[in-house]
């Protein structure tokens, strides 16, 4: 009866083991494809507004060819201005008189990227570049990185912020290194 009783539960468990198996085998062939569905819409998507159009306006803002400045310098940024609409179909911005550029808004920031500070300053849409002084970046101190980016703007609203370009402004030496005593 004892070799009954076991040979029931030997049974029971060898089928238990293999039902679990081929559940988690259906399992990992249904995640798969899943995971492979959805790779195939991340690549196929179409282009969305901010990321689709290849313009000389969709680069990093250029800036003086110096990354490291002093609090009495003065510092350039300029940029070229987009050539598309941020639209799937990258509409050229010539091709209507309505969507001309009207303005440029430039961003400036401390010590971290630009992200939800107001504008600096707003300049015509003829103007694409912006002077200005290291010393008249509130809370500018030796050692602190002062980021900038532009919007171009027209009549229906602003672009997204161009890439972060950003300089460093000089502060004190690191400190020595290798001391030895004899």
């Amino acid at each position: 009866m004892k070799l009954i009783h076991r040979s029931l539960i030997c049974w029971f468990i060898y089928h238990l083991i293999g039902a679990t198996m081929r559940y988690l085998e259906r399992f990992v062939h249904f995640a798969l494809l899943a995971l492979g569905l959805l790779c195939l819409a991340l690549i196929a998507r179409p282009a969305l507004a901010q990321e689709g159009c290849e313009s000389a306006g969709d680069g990093a803002v250029a800036q003086q060819k110096a990354a490291v400045k002093r609090i009495d310098d003065s510092y350039r940024v300029s940029w070229q201005a987009p050539t598309e609409l941020a639209d799937a179909a990258c509409t050229p911005i010539a091709s209507d008189p309505a969507f001309a550029l009207t303005s440029y808004e430039v961003f400036v920031s401390l010590d971290g990227p630009v992200s939800g500070l107001p504008a600096v300053t707003t300049l015509p849409a003829t103007q694409t570049a912006f002077e200005g002084s290291v010393a008249g970046v509130e809370g500018v101190k030796p050692g602190s990185d002062i980021y900038f980016a532009v919007t171009a703007c027209n009549q229906f609203g602003c672009s997204a912020l161009s890439e972060q370009e950003w300089v460093k402004v000089g502060g004190p030496p690191g400190k020595a290194r290798g001391l030895g005593v004899e």
